[in-house]
């Protein structure tokens, strides 16, 4: 039997792997939420300009980094340990029809830009894929808000 080249999987196939991953993701989920790049609690590290000027208004600006660098972090994790891993391993089932219905608008569309990826920039030498890469992801940041 020869081998079968395919662009994506199909959504069905897809769905279902996102699914078993994520209930098996609970513990790894727990402890990147436990271990971050970042402490979004420590003081040194809040923004409140940017936060401000992302989703805020002036009067939340004051509090925001008092409420951030005042958070019980041990309170955090226990709820990350326990009510939040439970959640996070059921979304796995109980999101899995709006991730179908993702997968269904969106793996098409992804299979079209990787054979127009092909077609128009074939792969290169290590270190010469940068504009490939770039038509890449501008190519799925134009499906944004069109795959539900």
């Amino acid at each position: 039997m020869p081998l079968s080249p395919r662009t994506v999987k199909d959504p069905a196939t897809a769905t279902s792997k996102w699914s078993a991953g994520i209930a098996r993701a609970g513990n790894d989920w727990a402890d990147g939420y436990a271990h971050p790049k970042r402490n979004p609690f420590d003081p040194s590290v809040i923004d409140p300009d940017a936060w401000q000027a992302g989703v805020s208004t002036p009067q939340a600006l004051a509090k925001y980094a008092a409420n951030l660098a005042g958070v019980n972090q041990d309170v955090v994790l226990a709820t990350v340990n326990g009510a939040g891993k439970a959640k996070y391993t059921a979304s796995g089932t109980t999101k899995s029809g709006k991730v179908s219905k993702f997968m269904q608008v969106f793996m098409p569309k992804l299979s079209q830009i990787l054979q127009n990826l092909n077609q128009q920039q074939p792969r290169g030498p290590r270190g010469s894929n940068r504009g490939r890469l770039n038509a890449y992801l501008d190519a799925v940041e134009a499906t944004r808000g069109t795959n539900t």
